[in-house]
C-alpha cells in the first residue's frame, strides 16, 4: 500500500472529509519522511561521486605527468642522436613546426572574436587562423591567445 501512495496521486475530493483528512495527514507525513530520506541519499551519492571523480582525476594527472616526462626524454634523445627507430614500437624524429596560436583564455578570446566568427556556433578554427595572421602580419596578439613560434619538435609515429 505504501508503494501505491508514492506511485499514484489520490484524489482527496472523491473521499469523505474524515477519511480524506486522515489519509492526507498520513500521506503528508510519509511524503515528508521520504523527501528527507531522498535528500540524505542525494548528498551521499554526490559525495561518493565527488570522491570517485577526484580519485580518477588524480590518476589522470599522474598519467599526464608521466607522459610529459617520457616525451621530454624522447625529445632530448632525438635532438642529441637523431631519429630513433624501433620496428616493433615506432619512430621518433625531428620535424619543423609552423608558428601557431594557442588559446590561453577561451572566454576572452571568444569575447574578442565571437561576433566575427559566429556561424550557427563559434568557428574556433577560423578565429585562430585570423588571430595567427594578425599576429604574424601586424605583430598584434588577440586577447586570450599566445603565439607559439616556429621551431623544431619531435613527432612519435607508432608502429
Amino acid at each position: 500500500m505504501l508503494r501505491e501512495l508514492y506511485d499514484e496521486e489520490i484524489d482527496l475530493d472523491l473521499m469523505d472529509d474524515d477519511a480524506a483528512t486522515a489519509l492526507s495527514e498520513l500521506d503528508g507525513r510519509r511524503a515528508m519522511i521520504r523527501l528527507e530520506q531522498l535528500d540524505r541519499d542525494e548528498k551521499r551519492v554526490k559525495a561518493t561521486k565527488a570522491a570517485v571523480a577526484a580519485e580518477y582525476d588524480a590518476q589522470l594527472s599522474t598519467i599526464g605527468r608521466e607522459r610529459e616526462r617520457l616525451r621530454a626524454t624522447l625529445r632530448a634523445l632525438v635532438f642529441r642522436y637523431g631519429k630513433l627507430q624501433f620496428p616493433d614500437v615506432g619512430t621518433a624524429y625531428k620535424r619543423r613546426t609552423d608558428p601557431k596560436i594557442e588559446i590561453v583564455d577561451a572566454e576572452e578570446f571568444r569575447a574578442e572574436l565571437g561576433a566575427m566568427f559566429q556561424k550557427p556556433t563559434f568557428d574556433e578554427t577560423a578565429a585562430k587562423a585570423y588571430a595567427l595572421d594578425r599576429a604574424l602580419d601586424e605583430g598584434v596578439l588577440v586577447p586570450g591567445t599566445e603565439l607559439i613560434p616556429a621551431g623544431e619538435d619531435v613527432t612519435v609515429r607508432k608502429a
